[in-house]
């Protein structure tokens, strides 16, 4: 799955992308905002993948002029309720002040 808009493209996240992840995930800008803020192994973010690669939860890849730049994520998605949880975060700091994470936000 891919979306386009505003020069921003989101695409389903796929296993050969988790180490890249992982990485932006454990620097200490992504790492140290979130609740769990110990460092990730390989094998954890493997495991973690293989959990919500699912309908339930929809984590994409944010790409800005084509390059990869960060994860938006919609989780735990109850369709009956029409509820889930979203957040996103930026692996490229140079993005943090810009208006790129608000447009992937809309």
């Amino acid at each position: 799955m891919k979306l386009f808009k505003y020069g921003i493209t989101l695409e389903r996240l796929k296993e050969t992308d988790i180490e890249l992840v992982r990485q932006w995930r454990n620097s200490d800008p992504v790492r140290l905002n979130m609740a769990y803020r110990e460092i990730i192994s390989p094998e954890q973010q493997l495991q973690w993948f293989r959990s919500v690669d699912n309908l339930e939860n929809n984590y994409l890849l944010i790409y800005y002029k084509g390059e990869k730049i960060g994860l938006l994520n919609d989780k735990n998605v109850d369709w009956e309720a029409r509820t889930s949880e979203s957040g996103l975060f930026l692996g490229r700091t140079e993005f943090y002040s810009t208006f790129v994470p608000y447009l992937v936000s809309v």
